[in-house]
C-alpha cells in the first residue's frame, strides 16, 4: 500500500517533464527482488560475478534485483520460509509444501565445456611434489563446504577410489567457506591440498595460479550446475514466464552482452528450460 501511493506520487510529481524520469522513480519504488546465492565465491566477487545476470533481470522485471548471500542450507531453509528470497542460484533441498512455500526451477544454466557441466578437482601446490591422491595421507586438506557438490561430496568419492577415508586420512581437515578461500589456504601452504571447482581454472583472477602453482590431481565426475530458482507462491514471479524470459537472452541484444560477461566471469552461455524429471 504505501510502495503503491509513493509509486503514484513520484509518477504525479513528473508530469509535463516528458514522463521517462517519473517512470524510473516509479521502478526504483517497487519493492526488491531478492536473489539468494551460495558464496563459492568471495562476496565482492560473487557479486562481480552475477553483476551482469542481476542487471539484465532488473531491467527486464522493472524492479531492483538485490544479492543476498546465503551462508548455509539451514539459512537458506530458514529465508525461504520467511519469503525473503523471490530468486535464487542453488538447488532446493525440498519441494514447495501444501501452503505453497518452496523455491521452484526456472532456468538451467548451461556452463561451456563438457555437456554444459563443471568438475570439482583435488588441487595441490605443485612444488609439494604430489603424484597422487595416495600422497596425500596424514596431510592436510581444505574443503569448501559439507553441501558442496565439488568442494566436497564429489571429490570425496575421488578419495575414497584411492584407499583414502575422507576427513579421517588427514591430520587437519579445514572448512574454508567459499573456493576462493580454499585456494589461498593452499597457495599460502596452510593447507597441502583441497577441493573446488574447476570454474576457477576459467577465472582471470586464477589463471595464472593454475599454470605457474598450482597443480590438479584429480577430477571428479560431470557435475550439472545449480539451477536459477523462484518462489512457488509469488504470483509477480510466474515461473513460466521466467523460464522464457532467461531461455530467450540470447535472442535479445542486452541479454547477449550480458551472457559475455557471464560466460567470460563463470562460464555460462545461455540457460535451457529447467529439466522437470530432476530430482531436487
Amino acid at each position: 500500500m504505501v510502495l503503491a501511493a509513493l509509486a503514484v506520487i513520484l509518477a504525479v510529481a513528473g508530469c509535463g517533464g516528458g514522463g521517462e524520469p517519473a517512470v524510473r522513480l516509479e521502478v526504483a519504488a517497487r519493492a526488491p527482488v531478492r536473489f539468494g546465492a551460495f558464496p563459492f565465491r568471495e562476496r565482492a566477487a560473487l557479486a562481480e560475478a552475477l553483476a551482469p545476470l542481476l542487471g539484465w533481470l532488473q531491467e527486464r522485471l522493472g524492479r531492483p534485483v538485490r544479492l543476498v548471500v546465503i551462508q548455509n542450507y539451514a539459512e537458506l531453509d530458514r529465508l525461504i520460509r520467511q519469503r525473503r528470497i523471490d530468486l535464487g542460484w542453488f538447488t532446493p533441498r525440498r519441494r514447495p509444501g501444501p501452503d505453497g512455500l518452496g523455491m521452484v526451477p526456472i532456468g538451467q544454466p548451461v556452463i561451456e565445456g563438457e555437456g554444459g557441466a563443471y568438475h570439482g578437482i583435488v588441487v595441490a601446490r605443485r612444488d609439494r611434489g604430489f603424484r597422487g591422491l595416495a600422497d596425500l595421507a596424514g596431510g592436510s586438506f581444505a574443503y569448501v563446504d559439507r553441501q558442496s557438490k565439488s568442494g566436497f561430496l564429489l571429490p570425496n568419492r575421488l578419495l575414497l577410489g584411492a584407499g583414502l577415508e575422507p576427513l579421517r586420512a588427514f591430520r587437519r581437515v579445514e572448512f574454508a567457506g567459499t573456493h576462493d578461500r580454499c585456494l589461498e589456504e593452499i597457495l599460502a601452504g596452510r593447507a597441502d591440498a583441497g577441493a573446488v571447482t574447476d570454474l576457477l581454472t576459467r577465472s582471470h583472477a586464477w589463471e595464472a595460479a593454475f599454470r605457474d602453482d598450482l597443480q590438479i590431481l584429480a577430477s571428479t565426475a560431470p557435475i550439472l550446475p545449480d539451477p536459477l530458482v523462484a518462489r512457488a507462491d509469488d504470483p509477480d514471479l510466474a515461473p513460466a514466464s521466467l523460464t522464457a524470459l532467461l531461455t530467450g537472452m540470447v535472442a535479445d541484444p542486452a541479454g547477449r552482452a550480458a551472457l559475455d560477461q557471464l560466460r567470460q566471469r563463470l562460464g555460462i552461455t545461455g540457460f535451457r528450460p529447467p529439466d522437470p524429471s530432476a530430482d531436487r
